[in-house]
């Protein structure tokens, strides 16, 4: 009977490996939102790592999270390192900054686990598409495949979450007042007359 046993746990086993080969080594998530906006005004929320704490949704499932920022302030080389209980230990570092066009970054999960981040901004109608991404590879590891399988709806869960938050903090910001243009020389010498 024990022998049986092992034979089909052994036989369940060779065949979840068998089937992880065929299954995708990369993974892509990508979510999107449409923000009633101009690009101009999104994307400085983006661009620097440190203003990413009123919409991330990961800095929201732990608010003791720490977060250690290096480099600029924005743009590519802006780095946040962090530790969580919660949500693990990881760094992300921005490797390109398109100024109201797209960003990118590399993203380091820990043990090996690295992806690549970004955004990008186009207009559509009045306001700005704003499309977050991720990839990553898995390699061979089966347990990584299947894992793969699962991410779209993990990460993409808190993709739309940190997109609603991102459009409900930029659309609730004050409109900039158009700044007035100074008269030139010649018109303020005809008014003084």
């Amino acid at each position: 009977m024990l022998k049986k046993v092992l034979l089909v746990i052994g036989g369940i086993i060779v065949l979840v490996c068998l089937i992880s080969l065929v299954l995708p080594s990369k993974v892509h998530v990508e979510r999107s939102i449409v923000i009633n906006a101009p690009s101009a005004k999104i994307f400085p929320e983006v661009n620097s790592l440190q203003k990413w704490s009123p919409w991330d949704p990961w800095q929201k499932m732990d608010p003791n999270i720490q977060n250690t920022f290096s480099g600029p302030e924005a743009g590519v080389g802006a780095k946040n390192e962090w530790k969580s209980e919660k949500v693990g230990n990881g760094s992300q570092i921005l490797t390109e900054s398109v100024a109201n066009e797209k960003i990118a970054s590399a993203l380091n999960f820990g043990e090996g686990r690295d992806a690549t981040g970004s955004f990008n901004f186009t207009a559509e109608g009045e306001g700005t598409k704003v499309v977050w991404g991720m990839d990553m590879e898995t390699g061979l590891n089966p347990i990584g495949k299947y894992m793969g399988l699962m991410m779209d709806g993990m990460v993409g869960k808190e993709f739309e979450k940190g997109l609603a938050d991102l459009k409900a903090l930029v659309e609730s910001m004050p409109e900039e007042a158009p700044v007035a243009e100074a008269a030139p020389a010649d018109s303020l010498a005809t008014v003084a007359k």
